[in-house]
């Protein structure tokens, strides 16, 4: 055979791995992504919690965009007891809608707050939701019950709040836990952050979707501000239950938190 028609079947055959490369390619790509075009969830972190008579309430609202589309979604509160204040924040503004891109969650926070003492009682609250084009529509319920024993590590002048007080995970992995902190001072003030955990851990507190690392905090009178403490495990700890305390404090103003990482 000669050179010329070895040339040309060389030649075929480099052409028909690149285009069953490309075909293999393109067929996984369809493949992976089994994703229905639009396809939306809502859902409030703890439909149901148990507070003192002089406590706030604060969780996560969690939107899943499980489909390929962005959503645009608008949040409303649909009904509150009287005299409740409720707010639907990010950590930093009150918020009435949302960009959530496809196959992305978006975290936001359900505020809701009483300027007196709350008789004890159950209370509901009802947030809706909806897209943009009204395709999807939510209504979601948070019951709130108040007793009239005031809870363990009540603060004084400052409310220290957590969404997920116990964070599981391997001994290497790094662990942040998300915290905010209200002011209820008349006055500026600046609080100072500890974070105490087992001997050798690493425990540093930030702020919020930022690296840098602080020991302080400044807070306007009645402002709350975001931060966050980053924790790692010592080298070689064993898997357990491993507590974690928080004090904020500024002045006679002192504020309490316990937290817990679970090492599988």
């Amino acid at each position: 055979m000669n050179s010329h028609v070895l040339g040309l079947r060389r030649q075929w055959i480099t052409l028909g791995l690149i285009f069953l490369g490309v075909l293999m390619t393109a067929t996984a790509a369809v493949a992976k992504d089994e994703r229905p075009n639009r396809l939306l969830t809502f859902a409030a972190e703890y439909p149901g919690v148990v507070i003192g008579s002089e406590d706030d309430v604060s969780m996560d609202l969690v939107l899943h965009n499980k489909g390929k589309q962005d959503e645009t979604v608008f949040l409303w509160v649909a009904k509150k007891p009287a005299d409740w204040q409720v707010r639907i924040k990010t950590y930093r503004y009150d918020i009435t809608g949302v960009h959530v891109p496809g196959g992305e969650d978006k975290m936001l926070t359900f505020k809701a707050s009483h300027e007196k003492k709350i008789p004890p009682g159950e209370y509901l609250f009802k947030i809706g939701a909806r897209s943009e084009d009204g395709h999807f529509r939510f209504i979601r319920e948070i019951k709130v019950k108040v007793t009239a024993d005031k809870k363990s590590g009540d603060s004084k002048g400052i409310v220290l709040t957590t969404s997920y007080p116990v964070l599981r995970g391997p001994s290497d992995a790094k662990f942040e836990f998300s915290l905010e902190v209200q002011s209820e001072l008349d006055d500026d003030a600046i609080f100072d952050l500890f974070a105490k955990g087992p001997d050798g851990w690493e425990l540093n507190f930030k702020p919020a979707y930022e690296s840098k690392y602080i020991s302080s905090l400044r807070l306007k009178s009645r402002q709350s501000s975001s931060v966050a403490l980053e924790v790692k495990p010592a080298p070689g700890t064993t898997a357990g239950q491993y507590p974690i305390t928080i004090n904020v404090s500024s002045g006679a103003a002192k504020a309490e938190a316990k937290l817990t990482v679970v090492l599988t």
